[in-house]
């Protein structure tokens, strides 16, 4: 191990996880793009200084995670097995 390098955390798995691996594969497969000389600078440009996040942006993230957290403090939806245990709940 390098000095100053610390190992690697074991992450929480999330839902996309399953998912990650098939991705990564179609992109492997999927043709290069190519870009001019002059889009190229503008791309990495983008991602080396991105532009703020406006207040309508941060206004919507935060609702949607007080929605999020809302929505897990009450549980998981009850699932039913069967029409029929659907009915025998009305």
């Amino acid at each position: 191990m390098t000095a100053g390098r610390r190992p690697n955390k074991p992450r929480k798995r999330e839902a996309g996880d399953a998912i990650l691996p098939a991705r990564v594969a179609d992109l492997k497969q999927a043709p290069p793009i190519a870009l001019s000389p002059a889009d190229s600078r503008i791309f990495a440009e983008a991602l080396a200084n991105p532009q703020p996040v406006s207040d309508r942006l941060e206004d919507t993230i935060r609702r949607y995670r007080e929605q999020s957290d809302a929505s897990r403090s009450r549980g998981p939806k009850k699932r039913y097995s069967s029409a029929r245990s659907h009915e025998q709940r009305d």
